[in-house]
């Protein structure tokens, strides 16, 4: 007993190369598959299944994507990076303290803020990959006292 494939050796209606060809023009004109079916005499299932096979099912497919645009630079510092984000203006202090609620202050706005970076020329301490974090020390952490009421749930 010997595996052997269970796809057959030879496919004798399987759609001639010279209309696969035609479909396969077809597509790369830019028409659909009912048309294209319409076009060649066949059904739009077999359109379908030879567009497949060509790599052409789909019409992203007929035209490479355009790749992604990078830029890189030399030294660390040639860009500038600008963040701007809104920021509420509080007006007075809270109804917690005041004991007045919402309604009693309308003195409230907008005001935004803007900050300018440029990358670092060396790495931090932080984002350094080399230093090691401490081991937290066994006084830190909390255990909860097992008495013997919870101990025998």
């Amino acid at each position: 007993m010997i595996d052997r494939f269970s796809r057959p050796k030879t496919s004798p209606k399987q759609t001639e190369a010279a209309v696969a060809d035609a479909i396969a023009a077809l597509r790369r004109q830019r028409l659909t598959g009912k048309h294209i079916a319409m076009q060649t005499g066949v059904s739009e299932a077999t359109v379908s299944r030879v567009l497949a096979r060509a790599g052409l099912s789909r019409l992203k497919d007929l035209e490479p994507a355009e790749p992604v645009r990078r830029y890189e630079r030399e030294h660390p510092g040639e860009l500038i990076h600008l963040d701007i984000k809104k920021l509420g203006r509080i007006g007075s202090v809270g109804h917690r303290i005041t004991g007045r609620y919402p309604g009693a202050v309308a003195s409230a706005g907008n005001s935004s803020t803007s900050a300018s970076t440029t990358p670092p020329a060396t790495p931090s301490r932080r984002s350094c990959p080399t230093r090691k974090k401490k081991a937290p020390s066994p006084s830190s952490r909390r255990r909860w006292p097992i008495t013997p009421a919870s101990a025998s749930r």
